[in-house]
């Protein structure tokens, strides 16, 4: 540095004949992670403190949230047949989409409605679809890619 010191974080920088890279990384770094106002605030957030707080006075109401009716087997036949006559018309995506949203309507046990779309899909002999669809299956549940769980065998 040239001249005498100063205070001033300008004249400091003014007084600077090269400029060390390191250094200014290290101070941008600092002036960037240094927690003020709403980081702090965030920050005790983030650790629980104020969620826990907003959780104590949650309240669930009793119309926030209901028991979803099961499907019984005349209904999974119905919307089966729906989804495929979708699918014969040219509308796959859409039947795909269809048996979907059951998932929202009703309580199915776990990995029937993919069961549903790759049997929508051998129904159709699309072996490329029912391949992918086994793949999400399987990734959604956490099977192994590799592995086709019982049933799912085209």
């Amino acid at each position: 540095m040239a001249g005498p010191a100063t205070t001033s974080l300008t004249d400091q920088v003014a007084c600077v004949d090269t400029v060390n890279e390191d250094l200014l990384e290290r101070v941008r770094h600092e002036v960037l992670t240094v927690p003020t106002g709403w980081q702090k605030e965030y920050g005790q957030y983030q650790s629980g403190a104020r969620l826990s707080q907003l959780t104590a006075r949650a309240e669930l109401l009793q119309a926030s949230a209901r028991k979803l009716p099961s499907l019984d087997d005349s209904d999974v036949d119905r919307h089966s047949n729906t989804a495929f006559n979708l699918a014969s018309l040219g509308y796959v995506s859409t039947a795909e989409q269809y048996l979907l949203r059951l998932f929202y309507a009703h309580a199915l046990p776990e990995g029937r409605l993919y069961d549903l779309i790759i049997a929508l899909h051998r129904c159709r002999a699309d072996h490329g679809a029912v391949e992918a669809w086994q793949s999400r299956k399987a990734l959604m549940l956490g099977h192994p890619l590799n592995s086709t769980p019982k049933g799912d065998s085209p």
